[in-house]
């Protein structure tokens, strides 16, 4: 599969590659002549990327041969198709259009502030809010799942007992390649059923809420849990897990505003100096 995406993009490359019509670039080293159109050596720069050396060769002869064949169907094509009024039309159609886009993507480039404050943020989420409904309980949590048998599992246990986030730094040392499930990140918001699928049924909390703190143990394993926040199903996703979505949205809309303004500006400008007419 792999393969066949490589070949197809480079083949892609390969039919849009600029055969260059007229005389040759006396400065360039010519591969190949098609009539008036010319491949040059520089044309085939990468399209043996991530290729083995072996492979490098005869994969740049398939394009060079590739290109000959399209370049001659090009051309009796060409001879045998009469370009009509539609046909330039189009063509001038798309043209238009990449112009347009490449003027509108430098302007935003040059002019659209990107930035936002946390206001400005916090403000389209609560005017959005119920945009960001959550199908499942949310939580904020420290989660542990470690083998009663693995090293250091009983200081494990009562660190987290104590305080986990008092002795974070030791738990998360004791824990590395020892877990078998891990949550310390204290800041995201994962789903409660993503830590529960670890915990057996029988040992799992009746009622997950804020600051509930579980350590349980069967045979085999420590379940140490602490909830820090808890957001319930039916309610709404926390704005820090929303945050870089709604920039997203709000990029969107500021681009649309810079691109209005100025073709309202363009026009105005225009009429102010009477270079166009209405009949």
């Amino acid at each position: 599969m792999i393969n066949f995406i490589k070949n197809t993009f480079f083949l892609f490359f390969i039919l849009v590659l600029g055969a260059c019509g007229g005389g040759a670039d006396t400065q360039k080293k010519i591969i190949a002549k098609v009539g008036f159109a010319y491949l040059y050596a520089e044309d085939l720069q990468g399209i043996d990327k991530g290729f083995s050396r072996e492979d490098s060769l005869a994969r740049t002869q398939f394009f060079i041969q590739r290109w000959v064949e399209d370049e001659l169907l090009w051309q009796v094509a060409q001879s045998a198709v009469s370009e009509t009024e539609l046909m330039r039309a189009q063509v001038e159609r798309y043209r238009r259009t990449l112009i347009l886009q490449a003027y509108n993507e430098n302007l935003i480039k040059d002019e659209l502030d990107t930035t936002f404050s946390n206001q400005q943020i916090a403000d389209y989420y609560q005017q959005n809010k119920s945009d960001y409904a959550n199908a499942e309980a949310l939580v904020r949590c420290h989660f542990i799942k470690i083998a009663i048998n693995s090293p250091e599992a009983d200081k494990v246990k009562g660190w987290f007992e104590e305080d986990s986030k008092l002795y974070f730094k030791q738990i998360q040392t004791a824990c590395v390649d020892k877990a078998t499930a891990i949550a310390l990140s204290e800041n995201t918001w994962l789903p409660l059923n993503n830590i529960l699928q670890h915990i057996p049924n029988k040992l799992q909390p009746d009622s997950p809420e804020k600051g509930l703190s579980l350590s349980e143990a069967d045979a085999n394993f420590y379940y140490l849990f602490r909830i820090f926040e808890y957001e319930p199903a039916g309610g709404y996703r926390p704005l820090v897990t929303v945050k870089e979505e709604i920039k997203t949205i709000l990029l969107f809309q500021r681009q649309k505003e810079l691109l209005d303004q100025k073709r309202t500006q363009i026009y105005i400008n225009a009429e102010n100096e009477q270079r166009f007419e209405l009949y």
